[in-house]
């Protein structure tokens, strides 16, 4: 139950956060769409990479307590290749380069989905 929570919670943060990166897209350069905007980053990294640490312990039974050990946990789960652990990695190490960090949440969000995820929904 708690690994469908983290789910949904990690689905709607996403939704959010990309709500306001459209309307940024569009050239609003309002300084409280930014602010907002990256609030809801942190938000949505925070709840994806303990969605993440939720999946692996639930799923494979791996336990990891922080973003780099989940990231490193979920290369040994084969839940996703070198080249994206590292980016993931390399993007909590660099203080989160936002945009960046975005498009790599959601290459991996989408590729969990058509794999893993159906089966909990």
């Amino acid at each position: 139950m708690e690994l469908k929570l983290k789910h949904e919670q990690t689905k709607r943060a996403l939704s959010s956060l990309l709500e306001l990166v459209l309307k940024f897209k569009e050239g609003s350069n309002d300084s409280i769409l930014r602010d907002a905007m990256v609030q809801r980053f942190e938000y949505t990294t925070e709840a994806f990479w303990k969605y993440l640490k939720a999946f692996l312990k639930e799923e494979h039974n791996f336990l990891a307590n922080s973003p780099r050990e989940v990231i490193r946990t979920g290369l040994q789960a084969k839940l996703y290749d070198e080249k994206l652990s590292s980016e993931l990695l390399q993007m909590f190490l660099k203080s989160f380069k936002m945009l960046f960090f975005i498009l790599l949440i959601l290459e991996l969000t989408i590729k969990l989905n058509l794999s893993i995820l159906t089966r909990i929904e």
